[in-house]
């Protein structure tokens, strides 16, 4: 029986490039999927980030430096059921708070990094990376479901993949 499982995941690793793992976020409470995306991005990006209480935050879930930020986080937990196109509505709205939030605190030059649960499509994250401007860099500035999937191989990432 054995054999005949290592056969068959061999023949997805061919047909597939390599079998994708699944990381299933649905069930961490929100604290736990905050400190879980503080944790990436602080990998990702070579920087200490701070998370903080639960309360209101503005949309900051994670920040590298409250008065002179390089690296903001935001985490966003949903249900797999959560359409990519309300997703991506969400996340655009949650784009508007981060500007105003920013503009509000003189916060000038940082990247604005959102890891989220869900999916996207390439449209989506057109969509958000032109609504965030220049806070967004690049598509590594948005960590999807299918990122997080792919950083679980990542060795630098093992040990936040528990």
């Amino acid at each position: 029986m054995l054999k005949f499982i290592t056969h068959i995941l061999n023949i997805f690793k061919k047909l597939r490039g390599g079998f994708q793992m699944y990381i299933s976020t649905e069930r961490l409470p929100p604290e736990e999927f905050e400190r879980f995306a503080n944790q990436v991005a602080s990998i990702i990006f070579h920087k200490k980030i701070y998370t903080f209480a639960q309360g209101p935050d503005g949309g900051v879930d994670g920040i590298d430096d409250v008065l002179k930020p390089t690296i903001i986080v935001q985490s966003k937990r949903y249900q797999f059921r959560t359409s990519a196109t309300k997703l991506r509505d969400l996340i655009l709205n949650e784009v508007e708070k981060i500007k105003s939030l920013a503009e509000k605190n003189n916060w000038n030059d940082f990247q604005y990094v959102l890891v989220t649960s869900g999916n996207l499509t390439p449209l989506a994250k057109i969509q958000i990376r032109e609504a965030a401007g220049k806070m967004m860099l690049s598509d590594n500035n948005i960590i999807t479901e299918n990122e997080l999937s792919e950083l679980a191989k990542d060795g630098r990432l093992k040990p936040i993949f528990r």
